[in-house]
């Protein structure tokens, strides 16, 4: 029987990034001694910013969820309390976010990643396509039994394929203390 190990620092590790004209830079990070929860553990992707924990492998352990600090957008208040706030671009703003990440002993890199879908996949009819039933219009859409990054899909629907794009990645501070 194994027993569990105690990490100096806890075994969550707090990332401070910045983002300024499309480009993420880990500014910090430190061991903290809480629980992690609202992270994606599950192999099913939804459209969203991340920062995703790696094994040595480089292989994905877990996601959490960026809340705000991608975003190149802000809210703009009027000087009359009755006027309208609107959202404008601003992508030369420089932003701060924080992200708590679990960081057990797998735990070797985090990277940046946006997830957003590209198409569909699967055919409802016609699984050669030739009758176009199936939606394939040469924007994503391909025969359910294709197999793509996300497996087969059942041959009665649809899915979307992710598209995953990495926007930046580091390696975590291997915790220090006693060795054994």
């Amino acid at each position: 029987m194994s027993t569990p190990t105690e990490r100096p620092g806890g075994d969550s590790v707090r990332l401070i990034f910045t983002y300024e004209q499309g480009t993420v830079r880990l500014v910090s990070q430190h061991r903290v001694d809480i629980a992690v929860t609202g992270f994606d553990a599950a192999q099913h992707e939804r459209p969203g910013d991340f920062v995703e924990v790696r094994d040595a492998a480089g292989s994905s352990l877990t996601r959490v969820p960026i809340h705000s600090g991608l975003d190149t957008s802000m809210e703009v208040f009027p000087e009359d309390p009755r006027g309208q706030i609107v959202r404008v671009e601003a992508p030369e703003l420089k932003r701060v976010f924080t992200v708590v990440v679990p960081a057990r002993d797998a735990a070797e890199s985090v990277a940046v990643v946006r997830i957003g879908a590209v198409g569909a996949v699967g055919a409802v009819d016609g699984a050669d396509g030739a009758d176009g039933a199936d939606g394939a219009d040469g924007a994503g859409a391909v025969d359910s039994a294709t197999a793509t990054a996300a497996g087969l899909v059942a041959s009665t629907g649809t899915a979307d394929i992710p598209a995953v794009t990495e926007l930046a990645s580091f390696a975590l501070d291997r915790p220090s203390g006693p060795s054994s």
